[in-house]
């Protein structure tokens, strides 16, 4: 791969769910992305995206205050923890 610049692409299971993946080089190891099949994919204008909703000003400046009150300029991944694999026996 590294010599040729290709990746590979293939179909495998998991999760009890067939998935197309690729298969790439990243420094001294393979990196898998799924990816989706054709029919998984919907063009962009047929999703519905509220045009014509009118939220009242009250419920947008909550919106904003959230958004201001939870955000931060700093990413701490440590923070983070896979909750659903620690519940698991």
């Amino acid at each position: 791969m590294a010599k040729t610049g290709r990746v590979a692409l293939a179909q495998t299971v998991f999760h009890n769910k067939e998935s197309l993946v690729l298969i790439r080089l990243v420094k001294r190891g393979l990196v898998l992305h799924f990816l989706f099949f054709k029919n998984e994919i919907r063009d962009f204008d047929a999703i519905a995206k509220g045009e014509g909703i009118k939220l009242p000003s009250e419920q947008l400046e909550l919106g904003r205050g959230l958004i201001e009150k939870m955000s931060s300029a700093d990413f701490e991944p440590d923070r983070y923890a896979d909750e659903y694999r620690e519940r698991s026996p």
